[in-house]
């Protein structure tokens, strides 16, 4: 996907989440910031030049950072960070069967916005449609 395609699936996911009522229907919130975060976490890194469109990362770990020849910046890293913290609640609370927690709601929503700021600081204006070809690729 190109990062203007990663930009419009995160719109609209986080646009199916503000439907969503944090205490009942807490699984789908983490999921859904999980993803949105993610497509954001891709759109930064191909703005970067650290990923291109055929390699999206499906997660903070997979593959490795150290599997692409460029490293991320560190706003990359911070937002990395964010991502993870989401990342971790999947196997407690959608897979697992710990119950709903209004301060994990909380801080689930709270770490997809700062997740979602850092990675848009990095996108920056580069991710409009006249900004990108097929893959843009920094020298």
């Amino acid at each position: 996907m190109r990062p203007r395609e990663h930009i419009l699936k995160a719109e609209r996911l986080e646009a199916s989440l503000r439907k969503l009522d944090p205490s009942d229907d807490f699984e789908m919130v983490i999921e859904l910031c999980v993803l949105a975060a993610t497509h954001l976490f891709n759109a930064a890194l191909h703005v970067e030049g650290v990923t291109h469109g055929h390699s999206d990362q499906s997660h903070t770990v997979r593959p490795p950072m150290e599997y692409h020849r460029k490293s991320p910046s560190d706003a990359i890293n911070k937002g990395m960070n964010a991502l993870s913290d989401l990342e971790k609640l999947r196997p407690v609370y959608v897979r697992g069967g710990a119950p709903f927690e209004q301060e994990v709601a909380d801080g689930c929503l709270q770490n997809f916005a700062t997740a979602k700021q850092i990675f848009f600081d990095v996108i920056g204006d580069a991710a409009s449609d006249r900004e990108w070809s097929e893959v843009r690729r920094d020298s």
